[in-house]
């Protein structure tokens, strides 16, 4: 522990990096070289959770500063042939998808940069219906898509430690996403319904 405090009190005096990328650095150290083990490290500074939102938020930063989102945005408005339905259920969609093998909440991290080009590049103005669609289908998709499988969030892992703990029957990967798989498809078909009904008229 000493050893990375000095490290880390060089690079702050030395400003060899930048101060936050230190401050993590010296964060990630410790677990590293055994130190402490990661949860009593990050017990030190609070719930894990506010870290992954962290790591959420530096995706985001990445994403926007990369100028990757203007490029999603425009391969999205291509690929959906300007048809103001085709981008809005993609919109949907896509991150419903990607929330099956990535957590919902990093999906959504991902997707709002895309989201703000796309409404941003169509000269939407703030309270538009058609803007807060767009939005309304991030969110929906990806919280709807984390369901379908244990990669989706917390909460599916969660459930079955619950039900294991309570019942002492288990489930596998392939036997939760049969089951949710119906219930997915259902909830975004209804979803996709509210959001043309949002939009009927634009």
């Amino acid at each position: 522990s000493l050893l990375v405090f000095l490290l880390c009190l060089v690079l702050w005096v030395s400003q060899v990096l930048p101060l936050p990328i230190t401050s993590l650095l010296g964060l990630a150290l410790l677990p590293m070289l055994g130190v402490f083990p990661a949860a009593e490290v990050f017990s030190f500074f609070g719930n894990p959770a506010v870290f992954f939102i962290l790591g959420a938020f530096m995706l985001v930063a990445g994403v926007m500063q990369s100028g990757l989102s203007e490029r999603v945005a425009l391969c999205v408005l291509k690929k959906t042939g300007g048809s103001s339905r085709s981008l809005l259920f993609a919109m949907l969609f896509l991150p419903a998808l990607m929330a099956c093998i990535m957590p919902e909440h990093a999906v959504a991290a991902l997707f709002l940069p895309i989201a703000l080009a796309i409404v941003q590049s169509l000269g939407l103005k703030q309270g538009h219906v058609y803007a807060q669609a767009i939005f309304f289908a991030l969110a929906w998709g990806a919280i709807i898509g984390g369901v379908t499988t244990l990669l989706g969030g917390a909460r599916g892992p969660l459930a079955l430690a619950l039900v294991d703990e309570l019942t002492g029957q288990s489930f596998s990967f392939l036997q939760w996403s049969l089951a949710a798989l119906p219930l997915v498809i259902g909830v975004l078909a209804v979803a996709a319904f509210l959001l043309n009904r949002m939009t009927i008229n634009v």
